[in-house]
């Protein structure tokens, strides 16, 4: 008898938990149809003045059914500077209480560990990292787009259902720091908003949701 077949007999109580009662096959792929859905990103309301070392805070809108990435724009004098390093943190709210909380300084170094060499280059060209970084030029100077890491940003799978919150308000507050050696003049929060079919919607209205 040969090593493969001994394999397929030799296997006891434990291996329940991996094969008993399979769900899946590793050897036959199968073109699964998605639900119809649409994705668009919105500009939201900022609520204070933006300005270095102030703080401001944004109602995320219920345009959606669903939120998924945000991302913060801020229009700054000097071109060097990386756009991390205008923000002092961000934190999300649902409900009036605090779920998450980055620092500029921390969404930096999760970027330089976690991103490809590709990835990390596109993500230069946002956030404007050097002089010839190739990021947008605003009215007032220069502009960087930092793209937010929250849980709900990174896949659209733990996308945050705006319509199962209805009673539940997702706010998201910015602090900016104040020594950075730029003025920053101006800012913008986009959201992705991604809508649902009618009947998808409204199972994710009716459903409890765990992530």
């Amino acid at each position: 008898m040969g090593g493969g077949l001994m394999q397929l007999v030799a296997y006891g109580a434990q291996d329940i938990y991996l094969t008993g009662n399979p769900q899946i096959t590793f050897f036959k792929v199968v073109y699964r149809r998605h639900t119809n859905f649409a994705v668009e990103s919105i500009e939201q309301t900022i609520n204070g003045s933006v300005a270095s070392g102030s703080k401001v805070s944004v109602t995320v809108a219920r345009n959606g059914d669903l939120l998924s990435r945000m991302y913060v724009e801020i229009s700054h004098t000097a071109a060097s500077t990386l756009g991390f390093d205008l923000i002092d943190y961000v934190e999300v709210e649902v409900g009036g209480q605090v779920i998450d909380k980055h620092y500029g300084s921390w969404m930096k170094i999760w970027c330089d560990l976690t991103h490809t060499v590709d990835k990390k280059k596109m993500l230069d060209g946002m956030v404007c990292s050097n002089n010839d970084c190739g990021c947008g030029t605003g009215a007032n100077g220069h502009v960087s787009v930092i793209p937010l890491q929250f849980w709900f940003c990174r896949n659209p799978g733990l996308a945050l259902p705006l319509i199962a919150l209805q009673y539940h308000e997702v706010k998201l507050n910015i602090k900016f720091c104040s020594a950075t050696g730029t003025s920053i003049d101006g800012a913008e929060v986009w959201c992705d908003y991604i809508f649902l079919d009618t009947d998808e919607r409204r199972r994710f209205a009716q459903v409890s949701h765990e992530y």
